[in-house]
Order: C-alpha cells, then structure tokens, then sequence
C-alpha cells in the first residue's frame, strides 16, 4: 500500500483490561461486573471527564460480552438494576450476600444476573429464598415469575413452585384480573389440568375473554360486532387453547346458545369432533380432545390437601387423576371391603380421620393392592398427616433397604405400609396400629409419634382410597 506524506494513518492499538489483584483467578466473570459497577460509580462521584473513570470503562468493554452491556443499560434506564453504585457489593469480594432488605423484584433480577455471570454458588439460595420467604410475593406476581422461570432450566425451583401452584390453584389464576395479560404458555398450562372447580362453561367465557384481549384487531366484546377477518385473527390466539376446553362439561342448552354462535373460531375438523359428542354421535377421546375434568369429592380431606399430597408423587405433573375408590362409612371397614373395591387398581392414596382428635393420616402406595403377594419394596411409598391447621406435612419415604416391605398385602388386613408394619388398618374392627417398636421402614419414625400422638391402637371414624394416575 503506497501512502502520500499528507494522509494520516490512525495506529490501532488492542488491548485487553489489565491485571487487578482483586481478582487473581483466571475466570474473569466477577471482574468484568465489577469493572462495570466501578465505572459507573467513578462518573457519579467525579463526573464523566474524570480520567480514571477510562480504565474501568475500558475494562469491563474488554471483558464483558456486549449483550450483557446492553442488558445492564436497559435495566439501569427502567431502575432495575440489581446493584447499588453507592456502596461496594460484598459479594463481588466476600462471596456473601444479605438479600433480606432488597425487594423480591430486585431479587428476581439478581437470579437473572447470576444466570448470566455464572455465578452458580448463589443460584440455589436465592430461589430458595423466594419460593420459601416469599411465597406470597410471588403468588401476587405469578406471571412474571412463571416467565423468568421458564427462560433458563437452572430455574428448576421457580419452575417447580409453578408447576405446583398451577395445579393446586388454577381457579384463583383463572379468577385473576391479570389473566387476560397472561402468556400463551401460561394459559394453556393452566387449562391442562384435570381438576379446576369451575363450571366449564364459565371456563370457556373466560378463554374468550383473554383471546378478545389479546386480538388487537377487535374492537368490541360483542361477537355481533365482528368481521370475518376478526374472527379469523382470534382463532388464531386461541388456536392452541381451544382444543383444551372440555366440551363434554358444557350443557346442551349453553353449548346451542354460547359456543355454537361462535363455529367460525373453529377449525372445521375440532368443531365437527365437538359437535358430534354434543350430538351423541361420537365418543369425545376417541377424537383427539382432552378427557374428562374430574370433580374432587371425598368428606375427609379439601382438593388442595389432596393436590398437596399428590404432588409429593410426581411434583411437575398437571395431568393427575384422582378417583375415589372406597369410603369405609359407605362401602364398609372390612379388609373384604377394601380388597373388593381397591385390588389391582395401581397406585393409590389412602386417608384415614381417627375417631377420637379428628386428625387425619395416611399413606400412598405407588404398587397395585392384593389380597394374597405379601411383602413388597417401594422406595416411592411414604405415610404422612396433617397437622392442627389442616396443613399436609412433609411425608415420611420408604428409603430403608436394610427393611424391605414398605407396603403388605394380604387377606386378612386392608392397606398397611411398613414391615412394622409402620401403618396399617384392620378389618370391621376398624382399628389402626403405629407400632413404636416395630417401625422400621419409614426412617423418621412411627407417623402417630411424629403427630405427637402414643403408639397403639386407635379408632378409625373413616377412610378413604383413592387411586392415582398421570397421564
């Protein structure tokens, strides 16, 4: 390349931030952040023109990847940022940090940070913290974590307190004012469970409801009002929720006058499966659409003890069926009874309420019942109680491999759990036996101990079985 003596060439220099001893190891991360908080500190203090301010400006452009620059920025225009530039985070030096007196929102954006500095050795404790400190806080603002939580799988206890609250409380989400701004994702999520006490019906209107919303296009909430092309561009929101509504709950009379009126919404195919069953013509799973929402009814224990309970078996499942088996006061307390109504039925949950406090426990057994196989090892098995406040405990598991038989079968006994056995119910006598000596599989225990209750026998008022399945 020939250069005249009139042009000027610009010596370009490259260089990366240089040694700081407060951060001697050769990961990087932590000096980049706090290059970053040291800049923007330096300029509050002694303005923009301050030449020291360069080197950490620098240092943290050297280091940091420009997305997270520019994620940083955002969050200090909208006041978000999870650091003060008024004081030195003790994190960056000490590896301790104090979150009790910063807002859960902060806190969510310092999860999100952490994600993005790697910083694994506080990703734990701090979801830890919110799902456990602030449980309400996060209830109260329930779609803003369901979507942190569900951008980074490290999320995974956010992501569990989701799931869980999802299938225990989809009537209050349903109900919320802040329903119609809920993501897609959210919403379908909540229409896949297979127990919500709500009239189905009602369900649909409200479906209808977060897609007019959610469809700029239409104007108006009165279906008189809108154009082909209106219809066309909701059912194209509500094209992946449709197909959860469980048609089969919905009257005659409220389908003819409420979801017929509106077949344009429908896919040709989806509304001639739908019309069918309401026609009697056709058998609703055989065509694709979801199976029956289960009403909950047992007189022992509310559907959100029972949705406690089953969580403890499979803590990410929305797709729970629970069904009634036996109610000893109906069907009878003879083990002849139990055997008759719950054999080869698979995994169950039994609850039993004492006679004399009222208290109620139980056990699940993830094996099918019989009357005559014997002993059998279930790491998956457990026994638990409500405590005073109607609350389900955490429930004992059968871990012991030094005393297999967490569940016994046979003729003369209905359910029992343990080699103790720990729990198990008798025949018409209705009794029910905690042994104190004889515990051995369940590791914490005799259950009636943990409830502060004396081995023995006790007097059974009732009990129920239920079976359990996930689909």
């Amino acid at each position: 390349m020939i250069v005249s003596e009139n042009d000027k060439v610009e010596k370009i220099i490259f260089q990366t931030a240089g040694f700081d001893a407060r951060f001697p190891n050769t990961n990087q991360t932590k000096h980049c952040f706090q290059n970053y908080i040291d800049y923007y500190k330096c300029i509050k203090s002694k303005g923009e023109n301050y030449r020291p301010c360069k080197q950490f400006y620098q240092a943290f452009h050297s280091l940091c990847p420009n997305d997270w620059i520019a994620r940083w920025d955002e969050q200090q225009e909208r006041g978000a940022f999870p650091m003060n530039f008024g004081y030195d985070h003790p994190y960056i030096y000490t590896g301790k940090i104090t979150i009790e007196k910063i807002h859960p929102e902060i806190i969510l954006e310092i999860l999100v940070a952490a994600d993005e500095l790697r910083l694994e050795e506080i990703f734990t404790f701090i979801q830890d913290y919110l799902v456990y400190r602030k449980t309400q806080w996060l209830r109260q603002n329930f779609e803003q974590v369901y979507q942190i939580a569900n951008t980074n799988p490290s999320f995974n206890r956010l992501q569990e307190f989701c799931m869980v609250y999802i299938r225990e409380h989809p009537e209050e989400l349903l109900k919320l004012k802040a329903f119609l701004s809920f993501d897609e994702y959210l919403v379908a999520d909540i229409l896949k469970n297979d127990i919500i006490n709500i009239p189905e019906i009602e369900i649909w209107g409200i479906l209808l409801d977060w897609g007019v919303s959610n469809t700029p296009s239409i104007k108006s909430s009165d279906s008189s009002d809108w154009s082909d092309e209106d219809f066309f561009e909701l059912q194209k929101t509500l094209q992946n929720c449709l197909p959860l509504i469980r048609y089969r709950h919905v009257t005659s009379n409220d389908f003819i006058t409420k979801i017929k009126p509106l077949e344009k919404l429908f896919p040709f195919g989806l509304f001639r499966r739908i019309t069918g069953f309401q026609n009697k013509l056709m058998v609703e799973t055989y065509f694709g659409l979801p199976p029956t929402r289960d009403g909950f009814t047992s007189r022992l224990i509310t559907l959100e003890q029972m949705l406690r309970i089953s969580g403890w078996i499979h803590p990410f499942s929305q797709g729970n069926k629970i069904q009634l088996l036996l109610r000893a006061s109906r069907d009878g307390f003879s083990a002849s009874d139990f055997h008759r109504l719950c054999d080869e039925k698979g995994p169950t949950i039994t609850v039993v309420k004492l006679r004399k406090n009222g208290r109620l426990i139980g056990g699940y057994n993830p094996l099918s019942w019989d009357s005559w196989s014997g002993t059998h090892h279930a790491s998956k098995s457990f026994i638990f109680y409500l405590d005073k406040s109607d609350v389900a405990r955490s429930p004992l598991f059968g871990d012991q491999p030094d005393y297999p038989g967490s569940i016994q079968c046979g003729w003369h006994h209905g359910p029992a759990f343990g080699s103790g056995p720990d729990l198990i119910l008798t025949g018409g006598n209705a009794t029910i036996f905690s042994h104190k000596t004889h515990a051995l599989y369940y590791k914490e225990g005799p259950i009636l101990n943990r409830a502060k209750h004396k081995s023995g026998e006790y007097g059974i008022e009732d009990y129920e079985v239920f079976s359990v399945g996930f689909r």
